[in-house]
């Protein structure tokens, strides 16, 4: 069992994973809750909302690293670096991408629920389809695979204030 999950740990890279957390983290009770406080108004985003924000967030990133693994199998073959399909077989290697993806997916789609803010949840979505896009067609392609990761990452520390304000209008609100 203990190999099982460090072989999950390393597929999933959990270090990067780390780094999302602290990264949301940061921007929500260094950034967002002070600049709430300082206005005089209390956050959409309770704690409970922010843990199943960074749920969601962390599961579908990490089923965004498995469906990279399972798409780079030759690739890592040739380089002899690690690949969990090599490991588990393709069949279990895209179960456990299902089950991230999905997870996070679920997280996401119950927050904005709660919120009342369900247009928030194309934010999980497009992030789910383009990490899969990039993992299947857009990595090979020189800069344009690149940029889209640069980009996924670069909206991370934007979530909490995404979700605080429930749509992209309070991300440039002068206020904000």
């Amino acid at each position: 069992m203990n190999a099982a999950l460090s072989i999950l740990a390393k597929s999933i890279r959990w270090q990067n994973l780390l780094i999302v957390l602290i990264g949301l983290c940061i921007s929500h009770f260094l950034l967002v809750q002070p600049i709430q406080m300082a206005l005089g108004r209390e956050t959409s985003l309770d704690q409970s909302g922010f843990i199943l924000l960074v749920m969601s967030v962390v599961f579908i990133m990490a089923g965004g690293n498995v469906i990279n693994d399972y798409f780079d199998v030759e690739t890592d073959a040739q380089n002899d670096r690690f690949n969990l399909v090599a490991v588990i077989g393709k069949r279990k290697t895209l179960l456990i991408y299902g089950l991230l993806s999905l997870s996070g997916l679920a997280y996401g789609f119950y927050l904005c629920l709660r919120m009342d803010a369900l247009q928030l949840w194309s934010v999980h979505i497009l992030a789910f389809l383009l990490l899969l896009l990039y993992s299947n067609r857009l990595k090979s392609l020189p800069l344009v695979g690149n940029l889209l990761i640069a980009l996924l990452c670069g909206v991370v520390p934007i979530l909490p204030v995404l979700f605080e304000n429930k749509s992209a209008e309070g991300v440039f609100h002068p206020s904000f």
